[in-house]
């Protein structure tokens, strides 16, 4: 069985460091609300991009597992994984939203 490849929507990565830079230098607030609207309810694209952009060093995540997963099904079910305070843009995310330094996604 092969494993689905991970391919980055930039329009949706535009949309949630556009969406966190309101909020510089605080925590999202309401961040299931508001980030899975921008993902169109998809729970399990939304942390892909949210971890994908951690991973540039765009964004600090706060993510918080409240119990193990017990299978596919409840894997990024809200009653079991949430945010600490949500997410947080940082320095280099924001210079990249506006433009202060070159990024390549």
């Amino acid at each position: 069985m092969k494993k689905r490849r991970f391919e980055p929507d930039h329009e949706l990565l535009l949309r949630i460091v556009a969406t966190l830079a309101v909020h510089y230098p605080e925590p999202l607030p309401e961040p299931d609300d508001t980030l899975e609207e921008l993902a169109a309810g998809d729970r399990e694209n939304l942390f892909m991009h949210v971890i994908y952009l951690q991973s540039l060093g765009f964004v600090r995540s706060n993510l918080v597992e409240l119990f193990p997963s017990r299978g596919q099904d409840d894997l990024f079910q809200r009653a079991r994984l949430s945010w600490g305070s949500g997410p947080v843009l940082t320095r280099k995310g924001l210079n990249a939203h506006l433009g202060i330094e070159p990024v390549v996604w």
